[in-house]
């Protein structure tokens, strides 16, 4: 299945998968945080998304060990 996954308004600077391989998060230039939560696809349905605004820029995320954390590096 190919996916298109929308909301970032600029450069990617990082992305990371959770341990489970459900959940995709993304930091981007436009100062938000993107969490996908693929576990839920579905032909032809986009996958939903949460997001979190930052005061500055982030240059790259990950997940901790308990697989619900992100750890962000910030500029």
């Amino acid at each position: 299945m190919l996916l298109d996954l929308q909301g970032h308004g600029d450069a990617i600077n990082g992305i990371a998968w959770s341990p489970d391989g459900r959940l995709l998060a993304s930091a981007c230039d436009d100062m938000h945080l993107r969490m996908f939560d693929l576990g839920r696809l579905s032909p032809g349905k986009e996958p939903g998304f949460k997001h979190h605004e930052l005061r500055n820029t982030p240059l790259g995320v990950g997940f901790g060990n308990d697989g619900q954390s992100l750890v962000v590096a910030l500029r």
